[in-house]
């Protein structure tokens, strides 16, 4: 199965967001920057040039970069259960496209957030070459607990 880029629009982020794995679901809602999906969706959208939707036969995955203040970028990512159909596929993506391009854009420090648990995303964040760093207690909606993992710069700017 061939992976494919989906225009970066409402229509196709909702469809994900509409088929979300059971793990990414609990994360979104337990964000407390999540009010409802529309809004979630709209405030991805906002950064085009960072943000990214793909596929097989529909969109499983979409994955992104908002800027949190300079030289510090917080990635996200979620998808429906047919990601084991792109992970390869997005992860070569994240490691030669993204994650290089974000270090040309000024990144100094790139940061993911994973609720507490969720070690399908730890074991893809550590594949990407990220480092557990701390535990955000409480900083979930309803007190979940989150962990930040960094990629430090010499792992993607050579």
């Amino acid at each position: 199965m061939q992976m494919k880029a989906y225009e970066t629009n409402f229509k196709n982020m909702a469809y994900v967001v509409r088929n979300l794995r059971d793990w990414d679901r609990r994360e979104i809602m337990s964000s407390p920057q999540t009010h409802d999906l529309k809004s979630f969706i709209a405030g991805r959208l906002r950064f085009k040039g960072t943000t990214w939707i793909y596929g097989v036969d529909r969109p499983v995955y979409s994955i992104g970069a908002v800027p949190a203040y300079p030289g510090v970028w917080r990635l996200w990512g979620f998808a429906t259960d047919e990601w084991p159909q792109v992970a390869l596929s997005v992860t070569k993506f994240v490691r030669r496209v993204m994650l290089p391009m974000l270090g040309r854009m000024g990144a100094q420090r790139l940061e993911f957030g994973a609720l507490d648990g969720n070690e399908t995303r730890r074991a893809w964040l550590e594949m990407l070459g990220a480092k557990f760093e701390s535990q955000k207690v409480g900083a979930g909606r309803g007190g979940e607990n989150y962990n930040i993992f960094v990629v430090e710069r010499d792992r993607y700017v050579s």
